[in-house]
């Protein structure tokens, strides 16, 4: 029909005639059949979740997509026996709570992402909370981004959308907000008591989803806390790899609900060994599949291996990465590989007790490296600094020196400690020790540099880089003293240590970028300096390009006593590495060492052979923390030799 035609209708004053014409004109916009929501949550999982951009990649660095409807055989199981996320036959959520063990990386997470979008998309005016750990950006912008690519392949008319619009118009912060009333929240368990038991407060949630529990700074507090937000229908998820130690909360409540009948805080509980994820394997043809075959190192494994392998029905790819995890690398990452990729249950949980976390005959080694501070003395009522090296000494080696400063609570017994170390070499040169102000510290500290360094060397900062704990506590007192009574700057040329962080004030704009002066310890740092310390006194413990077992050893150089003696007391309680339970143990000497020798792997670079410039360490750690506007290098000259 034309448009004359149109005319001579409305001039007939027919409307039955124009209604139609304008319905048909509508019809494929408005009759567009949109397919339900599947009221199975598996079928819809398997049809409309795509996660195609994580990919993992083979020992080869070959990828591997793993999205898709591949869904893995520890996510099958659990959409098959899962006691949450079901209906029953008139469409009511029926109750249910699991707990999960599992290895890492085998995207259950991501299974339960897509299992809540269904939930909230499906069920209107409901509310659902996802809990991760402290770290916030890093993790909830990775969940973020999961979630909105899932969303962005699903039809716009479940979601509400408009033509043209976005998923991302949904997100409010770490929020999504559906146009049917439903929630979708995220949150971390903090680092205090305070915070976690806030959580869940003041909100009637549907589903509740714990994600690696083990971490939590007070797992019980948080489960308590948010579980008692969950309605009588709701839902309740605990996923984390196994904690080492059987008395970890996460421990304690799967072994309750692995009981017949249940007698934990969960209906029932999943446990997955690594071996049925298909990508835990060492390619045939690399240099870790040929090192774990090598007859050398085959004659090291302990007897029965070879059996149990064949009894776990394995192939060569499967031994080999079993071999890497469980036999190679020092006795801490030993531990941490078991609790990532853990064969039964019981061995994940097999400390009952609390235990040294080195090796004693290596602890014993590097005590017989050490000596007595050729200089010692008090700089306050309650601390002292000791010296190993001379102001000559440590200036004819020409490195930068690294200092980490593990600083006390404001209230508590705690004491704060502060470590030298020659950046490139890793010299152990000084150590300040005790109960101090924030501003002694900071005294100590400069009086320390001008020591070893020259009268004046505060002023120099190319010749220093200190890396002042922030967390709360003496941290940001001793950093405003630094910055304000001794002139110490925040930026690339500084003698600071600064982390790069997100600029939020007003005339910033969008994604800039600027320098916190400090260095936050948390989970993953801490776990670092940790790391650090066991490689600097048991070694790598093992060859990969012979296949030879390395005796356990110092590969660094210690020189203090004092350090050495609260590095080898820590011990393994309850998953966490500390220092032992009662009066007169401590561990802020050997984190502070742990900090400094990350520092000086990372940082290390030796300075150039005619005198300390503003280039060399300081320079290359500046490239490493990030800018917040460019800076104009200098041409790099090449080391001579001394």
């Amino acid at each position: 029909m034309d448009f004359a035609a149109l005319q001579r209708l409305i001039s007939g004053t027919d409307p039955l005639e124009v209604l139609k014409y304008q319905q048909a004109r509508q019809k494929p916009r408005e009759l567009e059949e949109v397919e339900p929501i599947p009221a199975d949550p598996a079928e819809f999982v398997r049809r409309f979740v795509f996660w195609p951009h994580i990919s993992e990649f083979d020992d080869s660095g070959s990828p591997r997509s793993v999205g898709g409807d591949e869904l893995n055989a520890m996510q099958i199981d659990y959409l098959d026996r899962r006691t949450a996320f079901r209906y029953d036959d008139a469409g009511q959520p029926i109750p249910g709570s699991d707990i999960v063990c599992k290895s890492r990386r085998v995207r259950f997470s991501s299974l339960c992402y897509a299992l809540i979008l269904h939930t909230v998309l499906r069920l209107p005016g409901v509310s659902a909370l996802s809990v991760y750990q402290a770290q916030k950006a890093a993790l909830l912008e990775g969940a973020i981004d999961q979630i909105l690519f899932a969303l962005r392949r699903m039809p716009r008319q479940w979601l509400g959308l408009a033509d043209g619009e976005d998923p991302s118009v949904l997100r409010v912060g770490y929020r999504f907000r559906f146009r049917n009333g439903s929630r979708y929240s995220m949150d971390t368990a903090g680092q205090h008591a305070r915070v976690s038991s806030t959580l869940g407060r003041g909100q009637s949630l549907m589903v509740l989803h714990l994600t690696e529990p083990r971490a939590y700074h007070e797992p019980e507090i948080v489960f308590s806390a948010a579980g008692k937000a969950v309605g009588p229908n709701g839902w309740i998820v605990a996923e984390s790899n196994p904690p080492t130690s059987r008395t970890a909360w996460m421990a304690e409540e799967y072994l309750l609900t692995a009981q017949d009948p249940p007698s934990g805080s969960f209906r029932r509980a999943f446990f997955w060994p690594w071996y049925l994820d298909p990508l835990k394997r060492l390619a045939v043809g690399t240099p870790g599949f040929e090192a774990m075959h090598s007859p050398k190192f085959v004659a090291t494994l302990p007897a029965g291996t070879v059996d149990d392998e064949r009894e776990l029905g394995l192939d060569p790819e499967q031994v080999a990465f079993r071999r890497r995890e469980r036999f190679t690398g020092t006795s801490h990452q030993r531990k941490l590989n078991l609790a990532e990729n853990p064969e039964e249950i019981e061995e994940a949980f097999a400390e009952t007790e609390v235990k040294r976390w080195l090796s004693p005959d290596a602890v014993e080694l590097a005590l017989a490296q050490c000596s007595d501070p050729i200089e010692r003395y008090r700089l306050g009522t309650l601390h002292s600094v000791s010296y190993w090296m001379t102001g000559e000494q440590v200036r004819a080696l020409n490195e930068q020196l690294i200092v980490f400063v593990d600083t006390a609570a404001k209230h508590g017994v705690d004491r704060s400690a502060a470590v030298f170390r020659s950046a490139l070499t890793c010299q152990y040169v000084a150590e300040i020790h005790g109960k101090c102000l924030a501003s002694e510290m900071a005294d100590s500290l400069i009086h320390v540099l001008e020591k070893l360094l020259g009268k004046g060397a505060a002023r120099r900062p190319s010749r220093y880089l200190i890396a002042v704990e922030r967390n709360a506590g003496t941290g940001k007192d001793l950093l405003d003293h630094l910055r304000n009574r001794h002139n110490l700057r925040v930026g690339t040329k500084s003698g600071l240590y600064s982390e790069q962080i997100a600029d939020r004030r007003p005339q910033a704009g969008k994604g800039a970028r600027k320098l916190r002066a400090g260095i936050y310890t948390g989970a993953q740092t801490r776990s670092a300096y940790l790391a650090a310390l066991s490689q600097a006194i048991e070694g790598t413990g093992f060859d990969s390009v012979t296949g030879e077992i390395l005796p356990l050893g110092p590969t660094v150089p210690h020189r203090s006593r004092y350090a050495v003696a609260e590095i080898g007391g820590l011990c393994e309680h309850e998953g966490m590495i500390q220092a032992p339970s009662g009066a007169g143990s401590h561990d802020d000497l050997a984190i502070a060492d742990g900090g400094c020798l990350h520092l000086c792997a990372k940082f290390g670079r030796k300075l150039h052979a005619g005198g300390y410039s503003s280039g060399g360490a300081r320079r290359d750690a500046s490239a490493n923390l990030g800018r917040t506007q460019k800076v104009r290098r200098r041409p790099r000259r090449k080391l001579r030799p001394e």
